[in-house]
């Protein structure tokens, strides 16, 4: 790590020499726009839900959000390979068309409740111990659950 700062990552992404952080970007930048030229070829019913997942010797991977997606997809695929070669001079040999797992729900943020049971619970273990710096602790976690009044 250098004394000197952050280092700005373009740096790391010019095509100096063609680097693999430069063909990386190169290659992302291409099925970017290789994305954009589907999206644009596609009926508007498939806007935002076609992505294209790579391009290699002459396959095209697309991914969709569902499998009904997929289906309905499938049924467009010879006129995509038709007009990539004819409008955008794309040869592509095959499409496949692979479904994207469900996204898992992001995580809740902030802090958990403690919930009237769970505080009553603790109320009553901090009644029931001998150990008064113990039952001290549970008393103030059971004071979280409730609403505080004015």
């Amino acid at each position: 790590m250098s004394s000197r700062g952050p280092v700005s990552i373009g740096r790391f992404l010019e095509p100096v020499g063609k680097t693999g952080f430069a063909r990386l970007a190169d290659r992302s930048r291409r099925l970017m726009r290789l994305g954009r030229a589907i999206e644009a070829l596609l009926p508007l019913e498939f806007s935002g839900r076609v992505r294209v997942g790579n391009l290699s010797s002459k396959q095209l991977i697309l991914f969709v959000e569902s499998p009904e997606w997929s289906a309905r997809l499938r049924f467009h695929l010879g006129d995509l390979k038709r007009r990539l070669a004819r409008e955008h001079g794309l040869e592509v040999a095959q499409v496949g068309v692979r479904v994207l797992p469900p996204e898992r729900p992001q995580p809740r943020r902030g802090r958990p409740r403690l919930g009237d049971e769970a505080a009553r619970a603790l109320e009553g273990t901090a009644t029931s111990i001998g150990d008064e710096k113990l039952a001290a602790a549970l008393r103030r976690l059971a004071r979280h659950a409730r609403p505080k009044t004015p």
